[in-house]
């Protein structure tokens, strides 16, 4: 099965958490068959979340990822992303628009 977001409207964004110098910023896209979709800044797939068991399934701890922030633009979808960060003690920043 492919993998499939929406483009406009991002959910949000983030750095690698290797990336110190934050110089290669991911971007979070929701919208299709999946929650949450990181892709960097040609659109190239970073890795994905498809639901709330394949969140648990993978078992992300925080460790891939820093600076996250999440946009209310998209309210059903950043809702339930929000609630799953919080979910695993994610650090995160909600803003109203990018």
């Amino acid at each position: 099965m492919a993998i499939t977001c929406e483009w406009k409207n991002p959910l949000g964004k983030c750095f690698a958490k290797n990336d110190e110098a934050k110089k290669f910023p991911f971007t979070i896209y929701g919208g299709g068959n999946c929650l949450a979709v990181f892709c960097d800044e040609n659109k190239n797939l970073v890795n994905f979340i498809i639901d709330k068991d394949h969140f648990k399934r993978c078992e992300y701890n925080g460790t891939e990822f820093q600076d996250i922030v999440i946009f209310t633009t998209r309210k059903k979808e950043s809702k339930n992303l929000i609630n799953l960060l919080l979910s695993a003690n994610f650090e995160f920043t909600v803003r109203n628009n990018e």
